[in-house]
């Protein structure tokens, strides 16, 4: 059941230190006590990597050691990146404590973490991170066995929080029983149980077998995973690498000039409804909605240019996060240099997004980003440029936000991120395109932290848009 969750959070970004290798094709075990399950990859049909997933019972619960692999195209770059995330629990399936570790050809990342006394700490190379629980947390790896074993009948919807070390977070996860079936492996037809899980605005439907291990993942993304051998699991990828942000951009019939700072824009957004938006705000709201049409306006507010250093409200987007260590000495020190003095928070918002477009190089960066690594590295995509400039800004004084969703370019809407500065009022950045303030030829889906962000993608995978009004 990770699998798919592994590709919709992140695009595909992560590690394992030992890469499985086999002599000879070996077939899934499942039990109580022991099993063993190999998983292929596919997305529009291609086959783009393998996930394989092993547990033991160990001190009265289950140990989970889970390996995936997964190559890609990226804004014309190859992307391999493999990932082994090891979970711990109590003969309850709760989580205990989490190894893991990701890397791909642009660098590696670890994390670890352990529940105690109501609290997740988590701990990475830049920080720790303590998550409050107000219920019981279960590893998402243990999900399909936790299901399995309730019993439950068809139509029954079951709800936990779980934990994914992709996106380091506690999420809500939706679970609804569908019924049971008949399920063909090969040669071999076997009883399923089929499931509905939704996470993050993300659905997916799950066959699993009499343990609970799956058999095979589908999505409305066109993304799937299906049980075979670790001979077939292994046998290499399908062809030239799909690019993934032409794969889920969003076409539209209304070609919109480039060049300009678009202040305003009126779109009509379709195949989902507004509780997959986030809330109006002074730069995005909903105008109407008629049947599934949602008619939504984007003004961007021209900045305050009163504000001084430091801006006094807004604290909690002041603070450091696991990403955006504002408070480390290189960001501060860097910070300081590049505002050189001034005491005009407009001013110094439009130094820093001048000097992040500037210093990085524009590729696409298979990782985990964090502002301290892409300082040191100078390199990346959107999602670089997003966390650099969030702790530039918060280390001089000014609150700062991650915004993700849909920007337009050329023929349509690709995925994107951006920032938000509070300048009297919110107002757009984009240091990747070096925008202050950032055109209206955009759509905000959500904003914050790693979890925030991955709602995304379920989101572009059935929205529509239609271009009606720009200037």
């Amino acid at each position: 059941m990770r699998q798919l969750t592994v590709l919709v959070f992140f695009l595909t970004f992560l590690f394992c230190s030992n890469r499985p290798v086999s002599s000879m094709s070996r077939q899934a075990i499942t039990g109580s006590d022991y099993g063993e399950v190999w998983l292929a990859t596919y997305l529009a049909g291609m086959k783009i990597g393998y996930g394989v997933l092993k547990y033991n019972r160990s001190n009265g619960g289950l140990n989970f050691d889970y390996v995936t692999r997964m190559t890609v195209g990226m804004l014309g770059k190859k992307q391999t990146v493999t990932a082994r995330s090891r979970v711990f629990t109590d003969e309850n399936l709760a989580l205990q404590s989490f190894e893991f570790r990701m890397s791909s050809q642009d660098g590696s990342f670890t994390a670890h973490g352990r529940c105690e006394d109501s609290r997740l700490v988590v701990e990475t190379g830049n920080g720790t991170r303590v998550i409050h629980l107000t219920r019981k947390l279960y590893p998402i790896e243990a999900l399909g066995i936790i299901v399995t074993r309730s019993h439950s009948e068809p139509g029954t919807r079951l709800n936990y929080l779980t934990f994914d070390g992709a996106v380091l977070d506690t999420m809500g996860t939706e679970v609804e029983v569908l019924g049971r079936e008949m399920f063909k492996i090969g040669e071999t037809t076997v009883p399923a149980l089929k499931i509905k899980v939704r996470r993050a605005k993300f659905d997916m439907t799950v066959w699993l077998d009499e343990n609970g291990m799956t058999l095979k993942e589908d999505s409305p993304m066109g993304i799937s995973s299906s049980r075979v051998s670790s001979e077939q699991a292994l046998a290499g990828e399908a062809g030239y690498p799909l690019d993934l942000l032409r794969i889920f951009a969003v076409r539209v019939d209304t070609i919109i000039p480039e060049g300009r700072r678009w202040r305003r824009m009126v779109l009509t957004v379709s195949g989902i409804d507004t509780t997959l938006l986030p809330a109006s705000d002074e730069n995005q709201r909903i105008v109407t909605i008629e049947g599934g049409d949602i008619r939504m306006e984007i003004k961007i507010p021209l900045p305050d240019s009163t504000v001084k250093l430091p801006v006094g409200t807004c604290r909690e987007l002041l603070k450091p996060t696991v990403t955006i260590q504002s408070t480390a000495p290189e960001i501060v020190r860097t910070a300081r240099q590049i505002v050189n003095g001034t005491d005009n928070a407009a001013v110094a918002v439009q130094k820093i997004a001048d000097w992040v477009f500037r210093s990085l190089q524009k590729e696409a960066v298979a990782s985990l980003p964090n502002a301290v690594d892409v300082l040191k590295n100078m390199k990346g995509d959107c999602n670089e440029h997003a966390v650099l400039f969030a702790a530039l800004s918060r280390a001089v004084g000014i609150p700062a936000k991650v915004a993700v969703g849909l920007v337009y370019l050329r023929d349509g809407f690709y995925y994107h991120a951006w920032n938000e500065v509070y300048l009297g009022k919110w107002v757009p950045v984009d240091a990747t395109f070096g925008e202050f303030p950032a055109s209206a030829a955009r759509l905000k889906l959500a904003e914050g932290e790693l979890s925030e962000q991955a709602q995304v993608l379920g989101v572009v995978s059935r929205i529509k848009i239609r271009v009606l009004e720009f200037e």
